[in-house]
């Protein structure tokens, strides 16, 4: 058997050394971080993509994660520099159809997200320890169940 050279040695002792840490996820952690767990989903708007929206996930303890869509509606959240994911608990999800732009808005902007999903959202989701994958499947029409009238039976 053939034995490396040590500057052949070198560079795959330094990649299997790197490639441990990141798995066994040495690393600094921030001091008082909580556990964070990958949050990556799709969001619709009346069943078409809502792209280039930002997602914003607020937790109960105050943490946020933010994330954009992309052009078919795909985001994944970002907990601080260099850490993905959100808290794991419960939050609330706002959306903001300013956030994604890559330059300020032109005359006549219609901001593609609506105002119940903004500032004032309702959305929710819980976020569980491992990886999650959190949908939102949203209407502009209004969710209120409506009575209706019984249809006559078929003849």
């Amino acid at each position: 058997m053939r034995r490396l050279s040590t500057t052949t040695r070198r560079p795959l002792v330094l990649a299997a050394i790197v490639a441990g840490c990141v798995v066994a996820g040495c690393g600094k952690k921030i001091k008082g971080m909580p556990q964070l767990a990958p949050v990556r989903g799709t969001i619709t708007l009346d069943g078409k993509p809502l792209v280039k929206t930002g997602v914003f996930f607020s937790s109960e303890t105050g943490h946020s994660s933010i994330g954009v869509t992309d052009d078919r509606g795909r985001y994944e959240l970002r907990f601080t520099r260099g850490y993905s994911g959100a808290e794991v608990g419960k939050h609330t999800v706002r959306l903001d159809g300013l956030s994604g732009l890559d330059h300020p808005p032109g005359p006549g902007f219609k901001n593609p997200v609506p105002a119940k999903f903004g500032a004032a959202s309702t959305l929710t989701a819980d976020v569980t320890p491992g990886a999650n994958t959190i949908n939102f499947d949203l209407s502009t029409k209004d969710q209120r169940l409506k009575p209706r009238k019984a249809q006559p039976p078929a003849r």
